[in-house]
């Protein structure tokens, strides 16, 4: 730990950023999270947070537990769309590319490198996760891809796009019961969504994602622990 937060505020530094974030989430909690990110709070001097995350129990109950309306719409939507798994040397460049123009399109510009984009392929590429793939069956247009990233018998969302021209299409139910469902095969145990918005302090966006999640989670959630610096330039 000397060695890492050293050369992570080093690093940091040099690259003159203005704050370091560090987030604790192990496969599944074991009690000790706080304690331990407390210590190493206090001993690099950074600021302790802590937040809620949404978590999918996986069994062979979860969808028939998801809220009514998505099962709706799953009904509803998924003869329009072929739901592929996309790993390994599946992740062919084309596909890279087709996730980095398509996440372009719903962000509505580039917010981040193009290496970013890359890094994230490598990890479905190595194992690490995959990707869900949704085609339009009548048009074979790529409508929506989400990233599922994998360790020890958990798994976390990792970057979703939708094209907004099939937004009223709910690709995004779509590609996250795939997920499930491809979960579910791989006996994965729990499958992290993110942080839970709360009212009073969050958009409107953001208690509207947490909304999306809850119908997953069905109000299942752990603690997650986080120690932020912020930095002079």
């Amino acid at each position: 730990e000397d060695f890492s937060f050293e050369e992570l505020e080093r690093r940091a530094h040099a690259a003159r950023a203005r704050r370091i974030n560090v987030r604790l989430t192990p496969p599944q909690n074991t009690g000790n999270e706080e304690t331990r990110v407390s210590r190493v709070a206090s001993t690099y001097a950074f600021t302790l947070h802590h937040f809620d995350s949404h978590v999918v129990a996986i069994t062979d109950a979860t969808l028939g537990a998801v809220r009514e309306r998505y099962r709706r719409y799953h009904k509803k939507y998924s003869p329009l769309f072929t739901l592929a798994i996309a790993e390994g040397e599946a992740v062919t460049l084309e596909l890279e590319e087709t996730y980095f123009r398509l996440h372009v399109k719903d962000a509505g510009g580039q917010f981040r490198s193009r290496l970013s984009y890359k890094k994230l392929a490598d990890t479905a590429r190595q194992g690490e996760g995959f990707y869900i793939v949704a085609t339009h069956r009548e048009s074979g247009t790529i409508a929506g891809m989400l990233l599922v990233l994998l360790y020890k018998h958990a798994a976390y969302d990792g970057s979703v796009a939708i094209d907004p021209d099939f937004s009223n299409r709910y690709v995004s139910h779509l590609l996250k019961w795939r997920a499930i469902e491809e979960l579910q095969k791989r006996n994965i145990a729990t499958y992290e969504l993110g942080p839970k918005a709360e009212s009073g302090s969050s958009t409107q966006k953001e208690l509207g994602i947490t909304h999306f999640k809850e119908g997953w989670s069905r109000g299942l959630t752990r603690p997650i622990w986080e120690i932020e610096k912020l930095l002079e330039l």
